[in-house]
């Protein structure tokens, strides 16, 4: 079991993934405007 990272690093790894998802949506909505 990996540990319970500190407030700092839960915050950053929750802010990488609505980086990630926000760069998916834009890709897709390029994507479906291109076609």
């Amino acid at each position: 079991m990996i540990p319970d990272p500190p407030q700092g690093g839960f915050s950053l790894a929750r802010q990488s993934v609505s980086l990630i998802r926000v760069k998916a949506k834009a890709l897709t909505f390029l994507s479906m405007s291109a076609l």
